[in-house]
């Protein structure tokens, strides 16, 4: 069985998968999703993963693409930048461009972003893929629905107020049921990594820990967690 190194949500937060990455073993790494925003190096951990591993599509990344796709059509033209997004704004930007950034209208934003964010970053995160799964387990953003057909919890439906959203792999926030593969997601902040179990054990696990400002990892097949506090880092 091959080694793999599953990433929780890491926000940007780039020293930080640094450090994590070098206590895990060797192996792939695979991100549950939102690797960008909040934290200030949201650009060099995309760099990362397009390098280094597999990611899911997480719903931040979902907001930054819709703001540059689709002009805020399936959120709001506000959405990802009330989410989290300036600090990814500036991590593609120098010291100039970050001091000019409080005089551009948010309706410019796009326009002015537009020559320091590659075509080949967005349409990267646009070939993310809403899951990831393999012969013992399933990777998702967020948790599995357990009360309608997997199938129909890749529908994110037409918006954000569409019931679909709530109900996708890439918000659902609910308690999932035990399936054929082990579950991995993201998504939902808890204290520590937090395993989903029922009468015959652990069948999945949440390795969102940015309530508690962590980012934590788990290895397959060990199921060991290594888990890294997230300092105040600069921009680097």
């Amino acid at each position: 069985m091959k080694s793999i190194n599953f990433i929780g949500d890491i926000h940007g937060n780039y020293i930080e998968l640094l450090e994590l990455s070098n206590l895990m073993p060797p192996g792939e790494f695979i991100s549950v999703g939102d690797i960008i925003d909040r934290g200030p190096n949201s650009k060099k951990v995309i760099e990362f993963f397009m390098k280094n591993g597999r990611v899911i599509l997480g719903n931040h990344e979902h907001m930054m693409l819709d703001f540059f796709n689709n002009n805020g059509s399936y959120y709001a033209y506000d959405a990802w930048i009330l989410n989290g997004g300036v600090p990814t704004i500036k991590s593609f930007l120098n010291k100039k461009n970050i001091e000019k950034l409080s005089t551009i209208k948010l309706f410019n934003l796009k326009d002015f972003l537009t020559p320091y964010i590659s075509s080949s970053i967005l349409n990267w995160l646009s070939s993310l893929p809403l899951y990831i799964q393999e012969n013992d387990f399933i990777v998702t953003h967020g948790s599995i629905n357990p009360s309608i057909p997997f199938e129909k919890t890749l529908n994110i439906g037409k918006n954000a107020f569409d019931v679909r959203c709530e109900t996708s792999i890439l918000w659902n926030r609910g308690k999932p049921r035990r399936k054929e593969k082990f579950q991995i997601h993201g998504h939902t902040p808890h204290i520590k990594a937090f395993e989903y179990k029922d009468k015959k054990g652990v069948f999945g696990i949440n390795l969102d820990t940015s309530s508690e400002e962590y980012i934590t990892g788990m290895h397959w097949p060990s199921k060991e967690i290594f888990s890294v506090k997230i300092k105040n880092e600069l921009l680097l």
